[in-house]
């Protein structure tokens, strides 16, 4: 079997899917080209590690999938998140924290929250492994943010979710800016919520599909038989 020269490929994806998909930040190319994505997909799942798709990683919660999102998709949040090198970002589902290391590269601190403890174990290791000093993981509840580093410049969510998640806008700085994908099935679109003063105005940016993250759909109201 021939074995796949990671390298190239890693090359490929950011100069041939993601620089062409309108991501001109060069520090979001430049971490797409040096970031060993193939190390943050399960073993099985290695010779995919560059393709344009999301990628399934194990996980504890039955019943929920959680995955990478795919790369061109996570290039175009990060690039307009317009990340400098001051902010702090929470970044709400990092998996097994290839999207933190990413954002890593732009931000000054980033806060990679997982609610699963396999995977941020897991993401801890290789964090450490990649010497990502600017990343601290942290586990807890996607929906309910994490208040303690509050208030954000930057919230990432790496998987979509039907409406805006008022939990997380108030975790925002002013100016601040909330960065998802917004569906109510298959293909939706990622944009942001800007918060200014008590307001959060949504800017609709691309096409984008996106897996959901756990634990942000909306409970359903209760009614009396009639």
């Amino acid at each position: 079997m021939v074995e796949m020269d990671f390298g190239e490929a890693r090359y490929h994806m950011a100069e041939c899917q993601i620089r062409p998909d309108r991501v001109r930040d060069e520090r979001i190319l430049g971490a797409f080209a040096t970031i060993e994505r193939e190390r943050f997909v399960p073993e099985t799942m290695r010779m995919c590690a560059y393709a344009d798709m999301e990628i399934s990683l194990a996980s504890e919660t039955t019943g929920v999938r959680r995955v990478l999102l795919s790369p061109r998709v996570l290039a175009r949040l990060a690039d307009i998140a317009d990340i400098e090198s001051t902010h702090t970002v929470l970044d709400v589902g990092c998996g097994s924290g290839y999207s933190s290391a990413v954002l890593g590269r732009s931000a000054q601190l980033v806060v990679a929250l997982e609610e699963d403890v396999a995977l941020a174990t897991w993401a801890e290791k290789l964090l450490l492994e990649e010497e990502c000093e600017n990343v601290s993981v942290v586990t807890g509840a996607l929906c309910e943010g994490y208040p303690k580093q509050a208030p954000y410049d930057v919230i990432m969510l790496e998987g979509s979710v039907l409406n805006a998640p008022q939990g997380l806008l108030e975790q925002l700085s002013q100016g601040g800016r909330l960065v998802c994908v917004l569906s109510e099935n298959v293909q939706g679109r990622g944009g942001y919520f800007l918060r200014e003063g008590d307001s959060f105005a949504w800017f609709d940016c691309f096409d984008a599909a996106a897996t959901p993250l756990p634990g942000f759909a909306p409970i359903p109201s209760f009614r009396f038989a009639t």
